[in-house]
């Protein structure tokens, strides 16, 4: 599992934008918090596991299409959707 996150934090390193990483405790196998803004849900072809907070923003007039792009992804366990409508 530490090693599948480190993957996908190396990839997120280059394909999004880090907004916030905590600071872990020098040796061990850690995964520091991360808070990851994507340019998309496509960005996420799986459910990721661990202190990893994935953030999408959308306008209101695309919730719909959103919502529908949300439910194809078969996943969702600990997913979240907030809005200001």
């Amino acid at each position: 599992a530490h090693a599948r996150l480190q993957q996908h934090l190396k990839r997120m390193y280059r394909e999004a934008y880090i907004l916030a990483e905590a600071k872990t405790p020098a040796g061990g196998n850690f995964i520091a918090p991360t808070l990851i803004e994507l340019k998309g849900l496509d960005q996420l072809p799986e459910e990721v596991f661990g202190p990893i907070v994935h953030i999408v923003r959308y306008r209101a007039k695309d919730l719909d299409r959103v919502i529908t792009q949300i439910n194809a992804t078969g996943y969702g366990l600990t997913f979240g959707l907030h809005t200001r409508m």
